[in-house]
C-alpha cells in the first residue's frame, strides 16, 4: 500500500474514530466462500433443427474440502474435486440425465481454500430447438457438501425472427471478446461488460438497451441506442466434455449465425437485481429480449455480504449513537444508511466502486482471521485487530519474549509517525494496546 493510501484511509477513519471496546461484540460469525457458478449458453440450431448449449460450471476451491494423498491428480499435495449431475428437461418433461466429475489439485494448504480460484467445468450439448431447464446438482467429494441450480435456456431455430439468448462477456481491452463470463449471468460490478446477442447471419439494424434496476421502485439507469463494437461470424466456445483452462471463444468453421456485440453502460451502476432489455429494429420490425440479471460484485469483501455484520465490522469507526440510528430500522433502511455514510466519504464520487469503502472492509476481513484465538472468533473486535482496520498492516512488526512476564508485541508506522504497543497479559493469544 502506498503511503498516500495509506494516510487517506487514515484520516477519513479518524475523523470517526471512537473509544475501543465501547462496542459489543457481532453474533454472527463471518462465513467464507463455498463460490459456485453455473450457467448454460445457448447457440442457433443449424439448417436441421439441431443446436449446441454448453453447460459451464465454475467451483471455486474453499467449495471443496481438499485431502492430503498419494492419488493427487498431479504432483502437488493437496487435491479435491466434485461430482456433477444433470437432469434435462424439455417442456417439463424429463428427456434424460448424466453424471461427470473432475479433479483439481493445490500445491499448499493456504491455497485449498481460496475463493477466487477456480476448477472449470464444460460440458457441451447438442439439442433440438425447443425451451428446456437443467437441474444441476454439485456434490464435493470430500464433503457432504451439495449445491443445485435451475437454469432455464432457449434453442432457437437459425431462422427464427427472434433474437438469441445474449451471453454477457468478459471484456478484455487487450483481447476484445474474451469469453464467457462464467459468474451465473452476472454483470460484473464497476467494470466493463458486453453483451454477445446470437442472431442470424447478416443480420443488421439499430440496437437499443434498456437497462432496469427491480426492486420495490423500479429506477431505468440506462435507456438509449448503442452500436455494436463488433460482429463476429462463425465463432463458439471451444467444445469440452470436462475439464477446461477457460471459457473463450474460438473459431468454428460449422457454426451458423453470428454474435453482434453490445457495451453494456453499466459501470456507473450499483449492485443488485436488473432487467435488461435488448432491441433490435429493422425497418418496420423489431425484437425483444428480455433478461433478469444481477450486477455482482464478486470480489466483494465478506464483511459486507451481510449488512448486520458490515455495520457492526464498523465498530472502530461509529460513535455509539451512529450505531444505533444505523441499526433503528429494517434491512431495506440499514443499507440506506450504510450505503449513505460510505457515499459522503467516497475519493471517487463519478464512479461506482467506493475505494475507501473496500479497502476498509478488506482489512476487516483480513482482521477477522489474523487476530482470532480460541477465546476470540472475531479477530475485527481485538486491539490488533482495530489497529489493523485504522491504519493498515504494520510496517515493522517486533516481537519481545521475557521469561515470566507478558508477551510484547510492537507495530511501527514509520510513515505516518505511529507506534502501538500490545501485551498478552493473559497468555492466550489475544494481545491488548497498552497504555503509554
Amino acid at each position: 500500500m502506498s503511503n498516500m493510501r495509506h494516510s487517506l484511509l487514515t484520516a477519513i477513519l479518524l475523523s470517526c474514530l471512537i473509544a475501543p471496546g465501547a462496542l459489543g461484540q457481532p453474533e454472527q460469525r463471518l462465513k467464507y466462500g463455498q463460490l459456485l457458478y453455473a450457467e448454460v449458453v445457448p447457440g442457433l440450431s443449424d439448417s436441421a433443427g439441431v443446436g449446441r448449449a454448453d453447460l459451464l460450471l465454475r467451483v471455486s476451491y474453499d467449495f471443496m474440502v481438499f485431502e492430503r494423498g498419494k492419488d493427487a491428480v498431479t504432483d502437488a499435495p493437496f487435491h479435491g474435486g466434485v461430482d456433477v449431475s444433470v437432469d434435462l428437461r424439455r417442456d417439463g418433461v424429463s428427456i434424460g440425465s448424466m453424471n461427470f466429475g473432475a479433479s483439481t489439485a493445490a500445491n499448499g494448504y493456504s491455497e485449498t481454500d481460496r475463493r477466487d480460484q477456480f476448477l472449470l467445468l464444460q460440458r457441451t450439448l447438442f439439442l433440438e430447438a425447443g425451451e428446456y431447464s437443467a437441474l444441476i446438482v454439485v456434490s464435493d467429494r470430500g464433503s457432504t457438501r451439495e449445491s443445485a441450480i435451475n437454469k432455464s435456456f432457449s434453442i432457437r431455430r437459425f431462422d427464427a425472427p427472434a433474437l438469441g439468448t445474449p451471453i454477457i462477456l468478459e471484456v478484455d481491452s487487450m483481447a476484445g471478446m474474451s469469453g464467457a463470463y462464467g459468474y451465473a449471468g452476472y454483470l460484473p460490478f464497476a467494470r466493463p461488460a458486453a453483451l454477445a446477442i446470437p442472431s442470424e447471419a447478416g443480420r443488421e439494424g439499430d440496437w437499443y438497451i434498456v437497462l432496469e434496476r427491480r426492486g420495490r421502485t423500479r429506477e431505468i439507469v440506462f435507456e438509449g441506442q448503442v452500436q455494436p463494437t463488433e460482429v463476429v461470424r462463425r465463432k463458439s466456445l471451444r467444445r469440452a466434455d470436462g475439464v477446461v483452462e477457460d471459457f473463450r471463444y474460438t473459431d468454428c468453421a460449422s457454426c451458423v449465425g453470428q454474435f453482434t456485440l453490445l457495451a453494456v453502460p453499466s459501470e456507473s451502476a450499483d449492485t443488485g437485481p436488473y432487467t435488461l432489455r435488448v432491441i433490435s429494429r429493422s425497418g418496420e420490425s423489431a425484437d425483444t429480449m428480455t433478461v433478469d440479471t444481477e450486477i455482482f460484485w464478486r470480489d466483494m469483501p465478506y464483511s459486507m455480504r451481510d449488512i448486520d455484520f458490515a455495520i457492526e465490522a464498523m465498530r472502530h469507526i461509529l460513535t455509539r449513537e451512529q450505531l444505533k440510528q444505523m441499526n433503528d430500522g429494517d434491512e431495506s433502511y440499514k443499507r440506506q444508511q450504510f450505503r449513505r455514510f460510505w457515499s459522503e466519504r467516497d475519493p471517487t464520487p463519478g464512479t461506482a466502486f467506493n475505494e475507501m469503502m473496500a479497502e476498509y472492509f478488506i482489512r476487516c476481513d483480513d482482521a477477522y482471521y489474523k487476530f482470532q484465538t480460541l477465546y476470540e472468533a472475531n479477530g475485527i473486535t481485538t486491539d490488533r485487530g482495530k489497529v489493523y482496520i485504522l491504519f493498515g498492516a504494520p510496517e515493522d512488526t517486533e516481537r519481545i519474549f521475557r521469561s515470566g512476564e507478558p508477551s510484547i508485541e510492537i507495530w511501527s508506522y514509520p510513515s505516518l509517525g505511529k507506534t502501538f504497543r500490545f501485551a498478552d497479559s493473559r497468555q492466550n493469544g489475544n494481545y491488548r494496546l497498552m497504555e503509554d
